[in-house]
């Protein structure tokens, strides 16, 4: 990469970083005026699906690893919705079952502890191992159309959802300070469907592009062959960098 696509990339990572971080101080302000008899709940949702989606342009959340996984074998567009609606669900429904049983000291510094960094160094070995055995099953097997299924997409979805989400422990411990557990519960779900809104659409990047490489080339001939195998061997392989990576970070 030159030096300018590099600066490129990082002044767009630091205005996504900054619109988050104006969003997020929105919805804080619609909480407490919320709480003080003001306020709009419509807008305070409406401000929590904006956060939902910019949240998810951040690291993190699987967008990579749904990206690459969808790049490597064929899926219909709706499965690339449905994946990602399991982890945008289980991401914020794991958080959300942490702050409501034992509180939002579930991170520390910005760092999870206790039953989140278990969460966490659970995704991070499921996903190591799904990257694994899918280089592993991709090397062994000739056969490019049936080893893939809905049991693979959601498999996928339940190791990278499963870390809880910290910005969903921050909305609803200020809900509770500021408004009502319900109403911090409802901003929490409609952020989840803006989390929802981005990582699916990463996922149908990938689908389309998978299909894309495929279209380009005649079916059955060697080059077809060729590319659909470089497709599903490097998704593999970048899943299992992106896992082990994750474990990285554990230690």
């Amino acid at each position: 990469m030159t030096r300018v696509g590099f600066d490129i990339i990082t002044s767009i990572g630091q205005q996504v970083l900054e619109l988050h971080r104006h969003i997020h101080s929105s919805v804080a302000a619609e909480l407490k005026s919320l709480a003080s008899g003001g306020g709009s709940l419509l807008l305070a949702c409406a401000t929590a699906f904006a956060l939902g989606t910019v949240h998810a342009l951040t690291p993190g959340h699987g967008k990579a690893i749904l990206f690459a996984y969808f790049l490597g074998r064929k899926a219909r567009p709706w499965t690339g919705v449905s994946a990602a609606a399991q982890v945008a669900g289980l991401h914020v429904g794991t958080a959300t079952i942490l702050v409501i049983s034992i509180g939002a000291a579930s991170y520390a510094f910005g760092r999870p502890t206790g039953a989140a960094f278990m969460l966490k160094s659970f995704s991070a070995v499921a996903v190591t191992a799904m990257g694994a055995w899918y280089l592993w099953r991709s090397l062994r097997s000739r056969d490019l159309d049936v080893r893939w299924s809905a049991h693979d997409h959601s498999k996928v979805a339940l190791a990278v959802g499963v870390l809880p989400c910290p910005l969903t422990m921050l909305i609803l411990s200020a809900a509770f300070s500021y408004a009502s557990l319900g109403v911090g519960l409802l901003l929490v779900a409609v952020m989840g469907l803006g989390i929802l809104a981005t990582i699916g659409a990463v996922g149908s990047i990938g689908i389309a592009l998978q299909r894309l490489i495929a279209v380009s080339l005649t079916p059955a001939t060697d080059r077809y062959m060729l590319a659909l195998r470089f497709l599903e061997i490097g998704s593999a392989t970048i899943i299992l960098a992106l896992g082990i990576s994750a474990l990285g970070t554990i230690w």
